[in-house]
């Protein structure tokens, strides 16, 4: 074991040696070595420095991406796709059919309201908000079973992405964007005393508020058809009910 050590480190001596003979060969090259020598403390902090400013850089760059994104409301269901995180579920509310005055657009109430100053007495001069039942016993698109039904809602969060759209009228999304979820047009009835409402997209597959099945027909929601005349037709067909897709980017 001795000899073999003492033999690596003869091998090493030679070694040495000769490099150190052919540099005293090239003086110009060995002058150069000792520069790079004086220098390579400098050349060492400067990539300190570089590491440090990347790190810097990886760390900015996360909490850009954990700050950013988007939500929307799926309508009609108590969860989110795969694409998206759950902020909170509620119920959908909005303004019954023959009150006079009042909101348009429908809201996610959440499941579980918070308080401040009240009184539980009811006033002449005052908004009122109600919750919305889907109204769908005359089509064939969703089942029958979820007429008079409450419609719950989710509002769901979209991370590394900016904004969200509903495109009325498709099923797809533009090149570039993604599907969150598609299905048809639902607004308030037309006729009667009833009040105008925002059009909102209602999932493909509904999903009800349990435990409360009472016809109320306060709020309501029925699918939106298209009608011709200065609606172009084609593409669209009256009488044919309008899909619709959230898309995100």
């Amino acid at each position: 074991m001795k000899v073999q050590f003492l033999l690596v480190f003869f091998l090493k001596a030679v070694r040495c040696q000769a490099t150190e003979s052919v540099l005293d060969m090239f003086p110009e090259f060995k002058r150069e070595i000792g520069r790079i020598d004086v220098l390579q403390p400098r050349i060492d902090g400067l990539q300190t420095r570089i590491d440090g400013l990347e790190r810097e850089n990886k760390a900015l760059k996360a909490r850009v991406k954990a700050g950013s994104g988007n939500t929307y409301t799926r309508w009609g269901k108590t969860s989110c796709p795969s694409t998206a995180a759950l902020v909170y579920e509620g119920y959908a509310a909005g303004n019954a059919k023959t009150e006079k005055g009042g909101g348009a657009n429908f809201l996610c109430l959440p499941k579980d309201p918070e308080w401040r100053s009240y009184s539980d007495s009811k006033a002449s001069w005052i908004g009122r908000i109600f919750g919305v039942e889907y109204q769908i016993k005359d089509n064939s698109v969703y089942s029958t079973s979820f007429h008079d039904k409450e419609m719950p809602c989710s509002v769901c969060l979209i991370t590394e992405k900016s904004t969200s759209l509903m495109v009325p009228g498709k099923v797809t999304c533009p090149t570039g964007w993604t599907k969150e979820y598609t299905g048809y047009l639902m607004s308030q009835a037309i006729g009667g005393n009833r009040q105008p409402s925002e059009y909102i997209l209602c999932d493909e597959n509904l999903d009800a508020v349990d435990g409360n099945k009472a016809d109320n027909d306060q709020g309501n929601v029925y699918l939106v058809e298209g009608v011709c005349g200065s609606l172009k037709c084609p593409p669209y067909v009256g009488g044919r009910e309008l899909t619709c897709v959230v898309c995100s980017k």
